[in-house]
């Protein structure tokens, strides 16, 4: 995770948009995660990183 945490920071956009409340999140796939995140200018801030087995159902960010 810590390279994908690193990645994410290097090239914030790499992620896939995801719109939710009115704020725009990025989603990221590292190995059986998904890291949804955003990019506050020098700042990455994770919102969520979910297992791929968890389930979603009722989840506010995924």
């Amino acid at each position: 995770m810590e390279e994908a945490f690193q990645k994410l920071s290097d090239v914030p956009g790499l992620g896939s948009r995801l719109e939710h409340g009115g704020h725009l999140y990025r989603r990221w796939r590292s190995g059986r995660h998904l890291i949804v995140y955003r990019a506050d200018g020098e700042i990455l801030r994770v919102v969520r990183v979910v297992h791929d087995q968890s389930d979603l159902e009722g989840s506010d960010i995924a």
